[in-house]
């Protein structure tokens, strides 16, 4: 895998990377405009934002379009340890398999249903966000992407679902009909 390292980049809007160079210099070269090199067809791509202080994703098609050799290759997005509030924005990034957003303030239950279109993902890490402080918010997140493999690098089990299954039929993880902001930091 090739990842285009922006990590310790200080910014606070994706759009202030499209003219950086990236730490590995890997990444596609600003107004890039011939044909796409052989060698980069068949590859997967990363994108790691962390610790880049972004407080939003909005802008991550366009950085993803303009940095990566070939967006629908995007398999891994590492934005931890930001300021985010909102996952929205990765949903431009459907085949990403490996989503990395711990250590940010997402505290709202909604922004799962965000990942809802990420029907590759596998493997998902939201500790340090205070959405987990859900009670039972592992189990709401099996429950809601059944796909997954692995959250918060423990991996998902036949027993997972079922628990996860048992207790949504006891209405114990329908959190929706809670409120739907736990504490803020």
């Amino acid at each position: 895998m090739l990842v285009i390292d922006f990590q310790n980049i200080d910014v606070k809007e994706l759009p202030e990377l499209l003219p950086e160079d990236s730490n590995c210099q890997k990444r596609k070269p600003t107004d890039y405009q011939d044909n796409i090199p052989e060698q980069y067809h068949a590859k997967q791509f990363g994108l790691n934002l962390r610790s880049c202080n972004i407080q939003s994703l909005f802008g991550l098609g366009q950085l993803v379009f303009e940095t990566v050799w070939v967006p629908d290759n995007l398999v891994y997005l590492d934005v931890s340890s930001n300021q985010l509030t909102s996952m929205k924005g990765v949903e431009e990034c459907p085949n990403l398999k490996i989503f990395y957003a711990q250590g940010n303030n997402i505290s709202d239950i909604n922004e799962v249903q965000l990942l809802l279109q990420l029907r590759e993902l596998q493997s998902i890490k939201l500790h340090g966000n205070p959405i987990i402080l859900l009670s039972n918010f592992r189990q709401y997140l099996i429950e809601t992407l059944p796909w997954l493999k692995n959250i918060d690098s423990v991996p998902v089990t036949s027993n997972d679902k079922v628990w996860a299954d048992y207790n949504k039929s006891l209405g114990n993880i329908d959190l929706k009909k809670r409120n739907n902001v736990v504490l803020r930091k």
